[in-house]
């Protein structure tokens, strides 16, 4: 019995670090205008959803990246340039899913499967890119359109986040003075 009851308890364990680690669906966009995506961003807020790293030096190498979003393929594929300081620029192209919009697939070349895009806010323009790491990790980059940050905001933007059901509590900000 008691051996049953450990192995149970095993299983328990397993499944629950598996299921922490599986992507998760978000609320995405009905449709997915195409044009609103292409452009400059700003990560303004970072946040790991599964990992506990709370290295100061990692996130300090990534603070206030700029995003350049560009249409390839008449927009079935995104090509991303990502600029941090003091750091070699990364270039990664994902496809669009036109079954699922706002879902962006990888080419199995990567660090990642997939990342989820969601508009959070109209004013500055916020959107939100939930990276699904090939590891089983997860985390999130809240991108804005404005480098400067607004701390209500995009807490306000956080907790939707939240509200999906991902674990927010190891966000760091990105855009501070």
């Amino acid at each position: 019995m008691r051996v049953t009851l450990r192995l149970v308890a095993l299983l328990v364990v397993f499944g629950l670090a598996y299921c922490q680690k599986s992507c998760p669906t978000l609320e995405r966009p009905a449709s997915f205008d195409k044009t609103q995506f292409v452009g400059k961003w700003y990560a303004v807020r970072g946040i790991e959803h599964t990992e506990k790293n709370n290295s100061n030096t990692s996130k300090q190498s990534k603070k206030c990246s700029e995003i350049t979003i560009s249409s390839k393929n008449g927009g079935d594929s995104w090509k991303f340039n990502w600029v941090s300081k003091n750091k070699p620029a990364k270039q990664f192209t994902l496809k669009h899913n036109t079954k699922t919009p706002g879902l962006l697939e990888g080419n199995g070349k990567g660090s990642f499967n997939s990342v989820q895009i969601t508009k959070l806010t109209d004013e500055p323009v916020t959107w939100a890119a939930t990276f699904c790491r090939t590891n089983g990790g997860i985390s999130t980059v809240v991108l804005s359109n404005a480098a400067s940050f607004d701390k209500a905001k995009v807490d306000k933007v956080t907790q939707k986040l939240a509200a999906q059901g991902l674990d927010v509590s190891n966000s760091y900000d990105r855009c501070t003075a």
